[in-house]
């Protein structure tokens, strides 16, 4: 006899719980900021950087499947453009950290006091510059989110899929730059944005994968994933090659190159603690998925998708954070507890809020029967 799917909270009882998580998180959040506002900004940054990753891989993935079509993508459209609604949230969720940028950014301070490195990039480094990038980005993803039909329930054609998985792109390699390379502006890397791209869309895959997975409707019995959930499974391994090979160049790079200024970023974060948790990070991340998904069985059985899934994503939250704290904390590791408050603050309101949304995008049911088929 086949084991039932345990009984699972409703959507509305699910959105008032995390609406009350994220409310309470935030309130003691503003709390910390109070006593420690440096501490407090560097935990926003980090979940700012978690959750962010989700809507931006969203994009990526709708506008592929927009060239390719399939009924993988048909599936997981509400999903997507729930989630994409979410990117005026992270719009404002991101100026804090721009006001607060001289408690987190070092190449804010006056120009004689920095490295040469550091000063000859005070071209790039500026507020002004800085400031005006970051609206640019809000603007340009607002853009797409209302040319990929979400509010407007229009399609984007072809063309506009290309141009906008390049802007896409461009975006990301420059948003990266600024929010995780210009943490510590002496470091140097060509390959970071490519890398960030392939972690928003394998991220967001992962979520997709662990929302439809633990869906009745995605299911044939209790234990078999309809053909839409295998080919996600199958896109979803891909994304996983992909950002593993982009690991490795950038390694690879690095060692070859062997600059100080470049390795330094390194080696505070292969400190006894941060190497631990780079090592759990990278097992759950892609190590573990890899391995599991290779086989047909695996990515045929929801049950182990679901769980695989929710992995990544706590891998995905370890990798942000290993990326990130160490440069506040360079002498060691430290449990990061603003981190994971500004975590359950933001991501109670972007569930709550994506949840929301739901109601706002087209009838799932019709959706869903098609991706079955």
């Amino acid at each position: 006899m086949k084991a039932a799917w345990p009984k699972t909270p409703s959507a509305n009882q699910v959105k008032l719980v995390a609406a009350a998580v994220g409310l309470v998180g935030l309130v003691l959040l503003v709390v910390l900021a109070y006593f420690d506002l440096t501490a407090a900004l560097w935990g926003w940054l980090v979940a700012v950087q978690f959750w962010i990753a989700l809507p931006l891989g969203a994009f990526g993935v709708l506008m592929m499947h927009c060239l390719t079509g399939g009924a993988w993508g048909t599936a997981l459209q509400p999903l997507a453009r729930s989630t994409l609604m979410l990117i005026p949230l992270f719009a404002v969720a991101l100026l804090p950290l721009l006001i607060g940028l001289d408690r987190i950014m070092s190449w804010t301070a006056p120009v004689d006091t920095l490295s040469e490195v550091v000063a000859n990039k005070r071209f790039y480094l500026n507020l002004p510059f800085f400031w005006g990038r970051n609206i640019a980005y809000a603007l340009i993803w607002l853009l797409f989110t209302w040319k990929l039909g979400v509010w407007s329930r229009r399609s984007m054609s072809p063309g506009g899929a290309a141009a906008g998985l390049l802007l896409w792109l461009l975006t990301l390699t420059y948003f990266t730059v600024d929010w995780i390379q210009a943490l510590e502006p002496e470091w140097y890397t060509d390959i970071l944005g490519m890398i960030y791209a392939a972690e928003t869309g394998t991220t967001f895959m992962a979520l997709a994968i662990l929302s439809l997975s633990v869906s009745r409707r995605m299911v044939e019995g209790d234990h078999k994933a309809a053909p839409a959930l295998q080919d996600m499974a199958a896109i979803w391994l891909a994304g996983i090659v992909g950002w593993i090979l982009l690991m490795f160049s950038q390694y690879i790079i690095m060692w070859s190159g062997n600059l100080p200024r470049e390795v330094d970023w390194f080696i505070h974060r292969f400190t006894p603690g941060w190497y631990v948790q780079m090592l759990l990070a990278f097992a759950l991340y892609a190590v573990i998925p890899f391995f599991a998904l290779l086989s047909g069985a695996v990515r045929s059985n929801p049950r182990w998708l679901a769980w695989l899934a929710a992995g990544q994503l706590l891998g995905q939250l370890l990798l942000v954070d290993w990326s990130v704290t160490p440069s506040l904390h360079q002498n060691g590791w430290q449990l990061s507890w603003p981190a994971l408050l500004a975590w359950v603050a933001l991501g109670g309101v972007s569930v709550a809020l994506g949840l929301h949304n739901l109601h706002l995008t087209p009838p799932q049911d019709a959706l869903l029967s098609e991706a079955a088929r």
